[in-house]
């Protein structure tokens, strides 16, 4: 799909034969994943006080590299967009609680291996990051009109070239150009192409100290790729963690236990909590948690939503 349908119809390829196969295939996707749904019988189900029926679904949770939690059985990480709603709470004394870190991979690997005293005026005077790129990349040349109408390619290419992309587009092209003028950045990047050379899995350390290790990969650019990868991904893990332990302890200091709010699930680098409403009156403690520091860096902005639904707000609440 990646590889080959969606670059046929880019450049115009029988669209009248590859747009109802895109919409066939992922279709058909939704209906293997809601079958599975309804043939599991290892289920709970019972009705909540306002009369919904609640389906209760039991799982196993792996963490593997990046220190990623992967969810068997049920993967709720792989819940389509269109069905996130789904999850929901067990009665209505519970909600749930979500928070986002908007563009943090991309803030992640800047701070990094791109900032810098110079450009850091230019990122930190901006609030969407992939403008701060692009302010970057264009330098004078850059029209905040003509970023507006890019700014989606901004936001697929920008990772994408620091990942090591060898696409060519022209955004890419400048994007590369960018990052290998950084020196942290083009250090890096030369020191995995001497290490590929050795044929052997390379020890990759992240910024807090977790160690994993690159395997070995025949094509240089794979493993290139992997090497840049790691960290900020790892990194980002690191951050949701720590999200997550301290909103827990901030709430247990204060006398709640695991009844009143827990960790529901991490969906990719979104961590999601059930509470009782009994932590309401204590809910500041969210707006005290909304920004994470990290030494050299620039604040890391958290953006927390409240409902019974997941990604379903509720305004009373």
């Amino acid at each position: 799909m990646t590889k080959v349908v969606k670059p046929l119809l880019s450049r115009n390829v029988f669209p009248q034969i590859l747009e109802p196969y895109i919409s066939m295939r992922s279709f058909t996707s939704y209906r293997n994943f809601l079958t599975k749904l309804f043939e599991n019988q290892s289920v709970s189900v019972s009705t909540r006080n306002d009369g919904i029926l609640t389906r209760q679904y039991s799982y196993n949770i792996t963490q593997q590299e990046n220190l990623r939690a992967y969810y068997r059985d049920i993967g709720v990480i792989n819940i389509p967009k269109m069905f996130s709603n789904i999850i929901t709470v067990p009665d209505t004394d519970k909600f749930i609680v979500w928070c986002d870190y908007p563009q943090a991979d991309w803030r992640l690997a800047y701070n990094l291996f791109i900032r810098d005293s110079e450009n850091a005026k230019v990122m930190d005077s901006v609030e969407d990051s992939y403008m701060g790129a692009a302010m970057l990349v264009e330098k004078e040349d850059f029209d905040e009109e003509v970023f507006s109408k890019s700014r989606s390619d901004y936001k697929v290419y920008t990772l994408k070239t620091f990942y090591n992309s060898r696409d060519n587009k022209s955004i890419v092209t400048k994007l590369r150009d960018f990052f290998m003028s950084c020196p942290r950045y083009r250090k890096y990047y030369r020191d995995l192409r001497n290490l590929h050379k050795f044929k052997l899995p390379i020890s990759c350390k992240s910024y807090f100290g977790y160690e994993q290790t690159l395997p070995d990969n025949q094509y240089e650019d794979s493993f290139i790729s992997k090497g840049l990868n790691t960290p900020i991904q790892t990194m980002t893990s690191h951050v949701v963690i720590e999200t997550v332990f301290g909103i827990l302890e901030r709430f247990y200091e204060l006398g709640y236990t695991q009844e009143d709010i827990n960790v529901y699930f991490v969906r990719h680098d979104e961590p999601i909590f059930l509470a009782s409403k009994s932590i309401l009156k204590d809910s500041w403690i969210f707006g005290d948690c909304s920004q994470i520091h990290i030494d050299g860096f620039s604040p890391i902005q958290l953006q927390f939503f409240f409902g019974y639904n997941y990604k379903i707000e509720d305004e009373e609440l």
